[in-house]
C-alpha cells in the first residue's frame, strides 16, 4: 500500500473514531446570575446518529419568565421546546478568583428530568471554589436515548480538552447520566453495538482515551425496575398536572377491567414505544431485579406498602383489575437490553472508576403533591392510621437498613409531617435505586478497569447524593438566607463528614495526576469549535492542582450483608475484611486525611462561601434541586 492510499484509508476510517468535526457553537446564551454559569448552544451536524426525539407537553422545555432554576435560560437557549437531539446546551463554571487552578477540567453529566444548572449547581460552585474548571451538558431530551447522549458526552469532553490542552478530563456522572458516560468509555475499538443500537454502532465516537477519572454517583449499573415494582405510582398520572415521568401501564380501566369498553390509552405516557416513544432513555435503564429483592406485592410485612394495585400483571405482563401492562421484560426487549449489553462489556482499562451510592429511602415531597399526603392524614381516622404507620416504618427501616438509627433517623420527623415520603424500601436503596445496583462493578471491570473505591453514603437519598456538603449545610443552617427552607436538622446532617458527598468527590478529583497523553496514538485529535476565548478562564498551571484528598469515613465500609443479595449480573466486589477498596492516588504511601469540612489543604480556598450581596439568592437557587427534585 503506497503512502497516498494509506492516508486516504485513514481519512475514510476517521469519522467513527473522532469526535464530530461538525460540533460547533451556534449561540451564546448568557449567564445565570448571581451564579457564574456561562452557557452556549452547541450542535453536532453529523448525519446518521441524531434524531428528532418525541416530546410530551410535560417533557418539553418550558419555564416561567421569573424562573430562577435555570429552566428559562435553557429553554431560551434551545430556542425550541422540543429540540433536536443534535443540539446540546453546554454550561461552564470558572474557577473562583484567587485560588490555585486544578490541572484537569471536570465534566458533570446530569440525570433525567432536569437541566444541569439546577441539578449540578451545588457541586459546580463547590468545585469552582476548589479551583476547577467545570463543564456540564444539558441534553435536548430529559429522558432521551442514552446512546445519543453518550455522543454528546464525547463532544463535551472533546470541547473541554480543546480549551485545556495536554490533560485528560475527569467525569462525574449522576443517575441516568451514568449510563451515557459508561457507554462512551465502553465504546472501544472492538465494541459491537449492532444488535443494541445500530446507529451508534455505525456512527458513535469510539472512546478516544481522553477520560482520566469517572465518578458514578447513584448510577444504575445493574439497572432499575422502580416503575414496574411499585405500580401504585402509576396513579399519579391521574393528577391534573401529569408528572414528568413514565408509567408502566399502557391501558387504564377507570371502571375496572370488568368493563373493557371504557379504557384510557396510557401508551403515550408509558415507558414503552407504543404511543410515540416518549421515554426511550428510561427504558434503557430497566432490568429485572425481582431476584435481587422480592416485589413489594409479595411481601406482607410491608403492610400498607404491599398494597400495590395489579403488582403481578404490571411486572410480568397481563390484564389486571385496573390496568394492562406488557411487563418489564417486554420493555427490556424493546430497548435491546442495554443494561445486559453493558454488563457484558467492560470500561476501557485506563479509566479510573469510583462508585457512590445512597442509603436513605426518605425523599422530599417535591412534585409528588403535598396535598395528597395532607389529605391522607386529614380524616377522622388519621391519628390511629398514623400511629400504626409510624410504628411500621420504624420497624421496617430498622430491619432493612442496618445503619438507619445512626444515619437517617433524624429525617423521620419530615416523613411524619408530610414533607417527605418513603421511596424504594423493598431493599436497601437511596429511595429510587438499590444500593446493590449503584455499587455493582461486575460489568465495569471486565476489560481490566478497576474500581478504586465504592462508597456508601448511608444518610443520603438519591437527590442529596449530588449536592450534600458544606455549601448545602451553610444554606439550610442560615435562617435569613433559607427563609421557609431553613432546617437545622438538614444543616447538621450535611455538616457531618460522613454525609459530605461533594467533599468526597472533590477529594478524589484533587488527587495529583502524572502527565499523560490525552490521545490514543492510533487516533487523531478531535476537531471541535472551542468557542470564543473566555476572559474568565484562568491559565492551567501544571504545578498546581495538588490538593490532598478529603478522605473516606472508615465507618462507611460497605459489606455484603448490608447490600443484600447480588443481582444476576454480578455483585459488588468487597474484600474479605468487608472494607471497600481504597483509592489509589498514585502515591501508595500517602494517607487520606479525614473530612474536616473546614479548609481544602493546598487550594487556598475555604469551603465556607463568602457572603456577598448576591449570596442569599445564589444559595436559594442552589437549594432548589434538593427541595423539589425527585426523579432520576
Amino acid at each position: 500500500m503506497n503512502g497516498f492510499t494509506l492516508v486516504l484509508a485513514l481519512l475514510l476510517a476517521a469519522p467513527p473514531l473522532l469526535a464530530s468535526p461538525q460540533f460547533e457553537q451556534v449561540a451564546e446564551c448568557g449567564d445565570l446570575r448571581p451564579l457564574r454559569w456561562q452557557t452556549w448552544l452547541y450542535r453536532d451536524g453529523a448525519d446518521g446518529l441524531f434524531t428528532q426525539e418525541a416530546f410530551l407537553p410535560q417533557t418539553e422545555w418550558t419555564a416561567a419568565a421569573d424562573d430562577i432554576t435555570g429552566g428559562r435560560l435553557v429553554a431560551d437557549c434551545f430556542g425550541d421546546p422540543s429540540p433536536h437531539s443534535r443540539d446540546v446546551v453546554v454550561h461552564y463554571y470558572p474557577p473562583a478568583p484567587l485560588v490555585p487552578v486544578m490541572t484537569r477540567p471536570v465534566v458533570l453529566v446530569t440525570g433525567a428530568g432536569d437541566n444541569a444548572l439546577r441539578s449540578m449547581s451545588f457541586l459546580a460552585v463547590s468545585l469552582s471554589r476548589a479551583g476547577f474548571h467545570v463543564y456540564a451538558p444539558t441534553f435536548a431530551h430529559r429522558h432521551g436515548d442514552n446512546f445519543l447522549q453518550a455522543e454528546q458526552v464525547a463532544n463535551v469532553v472533546a470541547l473541554a480538552q480543546a480549551r485545556h490542552r495536554g490533560v485528560k478530563v475527569d467525569l462525574v456522572a449522576y443517575s441516568k447520566g451514568g449510563q451515557a458516560a459508561r457507554i462512551y468509555v465502553s465504546n472501544t475499538a472492538d465494541a459491537d453495538w449492532a444488535a443494541v443500537h445500530l446507529a451508534y454502532h455505525e456512527h458513535g465516537t469510539r472512546y478516544r482515551g481522553d477520560v482520566g477519572r469517572l465518578i458514578f454517583v447513584g448510577s444504575p449499573h445493574a439497572g432499575l425496575d422502580t416503575v414496574f415494582r411499585w405500580p401504585a405510582q402509576n396513579l399519579f398520572a391521574l393528577q391534573d398536572e401529569p408528572l414528568d415521568a413514565p408509567t408502566s401501564w399502557t391501558t387504564y380501566y377507570p371502571f375496572t377491567s370488568a368493563n373493557l369498553l371504557v379504557a384510557d390509552d396510557w401508551g403515550p405516557i408509558s415507558v414503552f414505544q407504543e404511543g410515540g416513544d416518549h421515554f426511550p432513555g428510561q427504558r434503557q435503564l430497566l432490568a429485572d431485579l425481582s431476584d435481587l429483592h422480592g416485589l413489594p406485592g409479595s411481601n406482607p410485612s410491608l403492610g400498607a406498602y404491599a398494597v400495590q394495585q395489579d403488582w403481578f400483571t404490571t411486572y410480568y405482563g397481563g390484564l389486571g383489575f385496573y390496568s394492562y401492562s406488557p411487563g418489564i421484560q417486554a420493555a427490556i426487549d424493546e430497548a435491546n437490553d442495554v443494561v445486559g449489553a453493558l454488563q457484558a462489556r467492560g470500561v476501557h482499562p485506563d479509566v479510573e472508576l469510583y462508585l457512590a451510592a445512597g442509603g436513605n429511602p426518605i425523599l422530599s415531597v417535591g412534585a409528588l403533591g403535598a396535598e395528597l399526603l395532607q389529605g391522607f392524614w386529614g380524616d377522622a381516622d388519621a391519628a390511629e392510621r398514623r400511629m400504626t404507620w409510624e410504628g411500621l416504618v420504624e420497624d421496617w427501616l430498622g430491619g432493612l437498613f442496618p445503619w438507619y438509627a445512626e444515619a437517617f433517623a433524624d429525617d423521620l420527623p419530615r416523613l411524619f409531617a408530610g414533607t417527605a415520603f418513603l421511596g424504594e424500601i423493598s431493599g436497601p436503596s437511596d429511595g429510587l435505586l438499590f444500593v446493590a445496583s449503584a455499587l455493582d462493578d461486575s460489568g465495569l471491570t471486565l476489560a481490566g478497569a478497576r474500581v478504586a473505591e465504592a462508597h456508601l453514603f448511608q444518610g443520603l437519598n438519591h437527590a442529596e447524593l449530588i449536592a450534600a456538603g458544606v455549601l448545602a449545610a451553610d444554606f439550610y443552617g442560615d435562617a435569613e438566607t433559607a427563609g421557609g427552607l431553613y432546617d437545622e436538622r438538614l444543616a447538621a446532617k450535611y455538616s457531618r463528614g460522613e454525609n459530605q458527598s461533594v467533599e468526597w468527590m472533590i477529594g478524589i478529583l484533587s488527587q495529583p495526576v502524572p502527565d499523560m497523553p490525552v490521545q490514543d496514538p492510533d487516533m487523531g485529535v478531535p476537531e471541535v469549535d472551542a468557542g470564543p476565548d473566555d476572559p474568565d478562564m484562568a491559565a492551567v498551571d501544571p504545578d498546581l492542582g495538588t490538593a490532598p484528598d478529603l478522605g473516606t469515613d472508615p465507618d462507611q465500609a460497605v459489606t455484603e450483608a448490608e447490600l443484600g443479595p447480588r443481582p444476576d449480573q454480578g455483585g459488588v466486589t468487597i474484600p474479605d475484611d468487608g472494607v471497600a477498596p481504597p483509592v489509589d492516588a498514585g502515591q501508595p504511601d500517602a494517607a487520606r486525611p479525614a473530612v474536616t469540612g473546614e479548609r481544602f489543604g493546598g487550594t487556598g480556598c475555604t469551603t465556607r462561601p463568602g457572603r456577598g450581596p448576591a449570596a442569599p439568592w445564589a444559595l436559594l437557587l442552589l437549594a432548589l434541586p434538593l427541595v423539589f427534585r425527585r426523579r432520576r
